[in-house]
């Protein structure tokens, strides 16, 4: 073997040993400390960029957030610092988010009134109103052809029928359909 390719092959080993031991270590002993976590989360809204800050995984951050919340459950005196400050900072992004949209609608910018609308007052467009008509027709002919196929194989009544509406179809009556 060449020296050049014993060294590539030390070297290849050393990292994989030293990925895979950090790895494991930095999953089980991650615990930043409080002002650094309190500081990253008043800027990062989301947990991907806390994840990307601390040099970690997403799922090493949603183990130590779970870990957090079970000491929780377990303790009734213990209260996390960490969820705490989380859930505050998220509040704070959320109220800064809120109050920047309505200041926008004030200042009558059309798209942010026509989300609020949909948002907030529940409007829906014409289109969406008629393919709702449309999807709520659908259904209703499906259930008259499901209702009649299960009359003609079961050799059913009207009476009958009604029967069996009533108790698996508690809100239907055949007089409806």
């Amino acid at each position: 073997m060449s020296p050049s390719a014993i060294f590539f092959g030390v070297i290849l080993t050393r990292l994989s040993q030293h990925s895979k031991t950090r790895r494991k270590g930095r999953c089980d002993k991650f615990r930043p400390d409080i002002k650094q976590w309190q500081r990253i989360c008043a800027i990062a809204s989301v947990q991907a960029q806390i994840a990307r800050y601390f040099s970690i995984s997403q799922e090493t951050l949603y183990k130590f957030l779970d870990e957090e919340r079970y000491k929780e459950e377990q303790d009734e005196n213990y209260k996390s610092s960490y969820l705490e400050i989380l859930k505050e900072e998220k509040k704070k992004t959320k109220e800064l988010v809120a109050s920047k949209f309505f200041e926008s609608i004030k200042n009558g910018d059309n798209a942010s009134v026509i989300f609020g609308m949909k948002v907030y007052n529940h409007a829906i467009e014409a289109k969406d109103v008629e393919a709702l008509i449309l999807k709520k027709r659908e259904v209703e002919l499906k259930e008259k052809t499901y209702l009649t196929s299960l009359a003609e194989k079961f050799n059913l009544n009207v009476e009958e029928l009604q029967k069996f509406t009533d108790k698996h179809f508690s809100d239907k009556n055949l007089n409806d359909i």
